[in-house]
């Protein structure tokens, strides 16, 4: 085609020969405009292909239950009932220590050992009422056999024998003494077997459990009103969460509520239940406190870990429910596409409650309904700008 000299272009832009080209291609552009919304507004059919390509799922409309969650913070700590103190109930010098801070011990584990003299003195006060009131018992039974013979006189059978009830009591005394520093029975017992050793203490570990602090030394003199225990065991194969509760969500925060842990750090989630709600509240951080008890048999959850959890506040079945992705807004009303005759199709909805993962539609969606349960947004989007082409709307 011969190109127009400037001159006759210059003659030609004063005419309407361009404007009305310009409304014909103005006509055919509102013409595929109109043409194109109609598409986007009337239902769309989609092959398995295409479903599976734009991630696009569908179920059925079904009944379910609604919970509602109030998220606190919180930290692991130590199961207070699962916690000894390990402190020596005799003053003495420590000749031996057999465990250090970080070591699992088993109950009664030998901690560590103390040289102790008042320890040996009431071994030795042991020893001697027992000998005493041996004694004392022969003496006692010889003179009821002389007497039951005639030989002896009664004066003397009843002397013996409140000699031998003397030294019984002074025998019990010795040995509440030693019940009082913790000994039992039977290691009372042995004692007439340990006179070699009469002035050592063991100090042995009361649970299993790891050691969590040590406050002793080799030849440290250790006394009985130290203001630090000797040992501190911790038993973590249970420990407590504790979640701060403020004031606004008391009501609402209940013992026997489930609640849903996160630690994060690749830590595995979990779940509890809550125990223990404190009575008062913290006048520092003005909390309360709700207390889970979780197992902790791997040892993943180390106190002084911070934690979130979600408690299941509320609950609520309702006749239909769908995931919350399933909802989207179209023409400013909340829809759901719906699996019709002529293809998928938005249809508003009216909606109830809802909680982070489900929503209750209350109109606009029965029981067993087809609908787009996944990728609902990715749908509308894709659908606005034509991604699925002409072929793919219903006509």
């Amino acid at each position: 085609m011969n190109m127009p000299d400037a001159h006759t272009k210059d003659e030609h832009a004063g005419h309407d020969h361009a404007p009305a080209k310009s409304d014909a291609h103005d006509d055919h552009d509102d013409h595929a405009g109109h043409g194109h919304d109609e598409h986007e507004d009337g239902p769309i059919k989609l092959d398995a292909q295409m479903l599976k390509r734009f991630d696009i799922r569908t179920d059925k409309a079904a009944s379910g239950k609604i919970v509602r969650y109030t998220t606190l913070s919180g930290e692991v700590v130590f199961n207070a009932d699962h916690i000894a103190h390990v402190t020596t109930p005799v003053p003495g010098i420590v000749s031996k220590v057999h465990a250090s801070m970080g070591d699992f011990v088993t109950k009664g584990q030998v901690l560590a050992s103390i040289s102790s003299r008042e320890l040996a003195a009431l071994r030795s006060e042991l020893l001697a009422t027992r000998a005493r009131w041996e004694l004392a018992k022969e003496n006692a039974s010889r003179d009821l056999r002389l007497f039951n013979d005639k030989v002896g006189t009664e004066r003397a059978m009843l002397e013996s024998k409140q000699v031998a009830r003397d030294a019984q009591i002074q025998y019990a005394l010795a040995e509440n003494a030693l019940h009082a520093l913790g000994f039992t029975h039977e290691q009372i017992e042995a004692v007439s077997n340990e006179q070699h050793n009469l002035s050592q203490y063991e100090l042995t570990a009361p649970i299993t459990g790891t050691i969590t602090q040590r406050h002793l030394t080799l030849g440290e003199n250790i006394a009985t009103d130290s203001n630090d225990p000797a040992f501190i065991i911790a038993d973590t194969r249970s420990v407590w969460v504790n979640l701060a509760v403020y004031q606004r969500d008391l009501a609402l925060i209940q013992p026997g509520q489930q609640v849903e842990l996160k630690f994060g750090h690749h830590l595995p989630d979990t779940t509890g239940i809550i125990a223990f709600i404190s009575p008062s509240i913290e006048e520092t951080t003005r909390t309360a406190t709700a207390r889970i008890i979780l197992q902790n048999p791997d040892g993943h959850y180390r106190p002084g870990l911070f934690v979130t959890g979600k408690v299941h506040t509320q609950s609520h079945q309702a006749s239909i429910v769908v995931p919350t992705a399933a909802v989207v807004e179209v023409e400013n009303k909340p829809s759901v596409f719906i699996q019709t005759d002529e293809g998928l199709e938005a249809k508003p909805v009216t909606i109830g409650q809802s909680d982070q993962k489900t929503v209750e539609i209350l109109d606009g969606l029965k029981p067993g309904q087809v609908y787009v349960s996944h990728n609902a947004f990715a749908l509308k989007a894709q659908m606005q700008k034509g991604a699925f082409g002409h072929a793919g709307h219903a006509h």
